[in-house]
């Protein structure tokens, strides 16, 4: 199948351009995940028309990726464990699972847990204002956020602890990781093996750096979106600092600029964000 070989002639590049390792994306509602989804796979040959056959093209994707790699290479992949859609009749939970342990089972060094299809980015993926209470809300000119709870942190662990009871692999938790006392408490009671971030190196490219120095804390980042709303219309930043760049989001948005992309149409069953939890 062409779009197999796809995926492992891009392990290859990958490879023959100095990096470490492949980290297959198969979540978000990208091409993996509408094949594993029932709402979007239709098929009735081989590659769908059952739980166990829907798994046919992520499991071919993992064999031919781990072919394509040295022996020395590790291979992880970021899985979608249940459709957070407002249609009935999506991926759930249990058969995630147990396509995970096919896909562990077929080369897999480490899994990252993580949704499906979504209907709703921020529901179902990148979370707003994940540990911002009203100190930080002040803090950070989030007035809006004043009276209001913030969002929980690691929202994705209960996926983390479904897979790491039946799967034989590492796990790694992305999803709302906001204070270093969280992550530390996550890996000393081994629901997971690795954390990931990714909104938060937006706002402090050298977090990972901080932490390894000896820093500890709560993270800068609010989780407010706004450098996602910019993605078809400015490079990668954080609009909250400098400061300034808030009054030239505000501006922005005015005067009507955000006409096309994720901010501006409802979302579609199997569209991806970028994944950045």
């Amino acid at each position: 199948m062409h779009g197999v070989a796809a995926f492992a002639s891009a392990a290859r590049r990958a490879v023959e351009s100095g990096f470490d390792g492949v980290h297959i994306h198969g979540a978000n509602g990208y091409l993996i995940s509408e094949f594993r989804s029932p709402l979007t796979n239709r098929r009735n040959d081989d590659w769908g028309g059952s739980p166990d056959r829907r798994e046919n093209f992520p499991l071919a994707v993992v064999r031919a990726v781990r072919e394509a790699l040295p022996l020395e290479y590790g291979l992880s992949m970021k899985v979608g464990l249940q459709d957070i859609v407002d249609e009935p009749g999506g991926l759930t939970e249990d058969d995630a699972v147990e396509g995970v342990r096919r896909f562990a089972e077929a080369g897999l060094d480490a899994i990252e847990v993580s949704s499906n299809l979504m209907s709703d980015y921020e529901r179902a993926s990148i979370v707003p204002y994940v540990a911002v209470d009203w100190r930080r809300a002040a803090q950070d000119l989030l007035p809006h956020r004043l009276l209001k709870q913030p969002q929980p942190e690691a929202y994705f662990l209960p996926f983390a602890r479904r897979v790491r009871d039946r799967v034989e692999a590492k796990i790694i938790l992305v999803g709302g990781l906001r204070r270093t006392d969280t992550m530390a408490a996550i890996l000393e009671r081994g629901d997971a093996d690795f954390i990931a971030l990714a909104r938060p190196l937006i706002r402090q490219p050298d977090l990972v750096r901080r932490i390894e120095s000896g820093w500890r804390g709560l993270v800068d980042c609010v989780s407010c979106n706004i450098c996602l709303m910019h993605e078809d219309h400015h490079s990668l930043r954080c609009w909250r600092t400098p400061k300034r760049r808030l009054l030239q989001h505000a501006a922005y948005r005015l005067r009507g600029k955000f006409r096309s992309g994720l901010w501006s149409e409802p979302a579609t069953v199997g569209a991806g964000s970028n994944g950045r939890e």
